[in-house]
């Protein structure tokens, strides 16, 4: 008999470069879901899955600058700078001023949940957060981040133009608040 995975999860951030503040809690959603795709791609670099589908892990992004995201029943609530405001608002439509946004610096922040199919022990689930977090640190470091953010926001339908010039900005990927299942235990 097969044991049941467990789960753990871990907060990062990371600094994007050329990022227009969202206008919009739409805008954030769509902004986020592209960030999303590009985070687990490189968790997928350090499973070693071609395919996406077979990804253990998922990426959540839960700041975008000012604008913090919650998910509700499968719906993105906005806060923050947009918080009070509907999913949309007198914004949206308008064309974002991408220039202006060139030389800007965005953090962005979120959580990945990992779901670990091999691990019975804190050890070994220190291992592979370690794992993670590092393959993710270079993944940022040597620009397939913002290779893969760019990708997605030309191949999106609708296109994202607003993602479609940013950088992940080497050497600011952090991960903190590993939060490990209360059944793993170090002794």
């Amino acid at each position: 008999m097969q044991r049941s995975p467990v789960m753990f999860k871990f907060e990062f951030c990371v600094d994007i470069k050329g990022l227009v503040e969202p206008m919009d809690c739409q805008s954030a959603d769509i902004y986020a879901n592209v960030l999303e795709d590009a985070v687990n791609e490189g968790c997928n670099v350090c499973e070693g899955n071609e395919d996406p589908n077979d990804s253990l892990t998922d990426a959540n992004i839960t700041r975008i600058g000012n604008v913090t995201l919650t998910k509700v029943d499968g719906s993105t609530i906005c806060g923050g700078s947009l918080g009070g405001q509907g999913f949309t608002n007198e914004n949206t439509g308008t064309t974002p001023d991408i220039a202006a946004a060139a030389n800007t610096i965005t953090t962005i922040c979120g959580v990945v949940t990992v779901e670990d199919e091999v691990c019975t022990d804190k050890d070994c689930m220190m291992q592979h957060y370690n794992n993670i977090t590092m393959t993710l640190s270079n993944y940022v470091d040597d620009g397939r981040f913002t290779g893969r953010i760019q990708l997605d926001a030309r191949n999106r339908l609708p296109p994202v133009p607003e993602l479609q010039k940013v950088t992940g900005q080497a050497g600011t990927f952090s991960s903190m608040s590993l939060l490990l299942p209360s059944t793993i235990s170090g002794d």
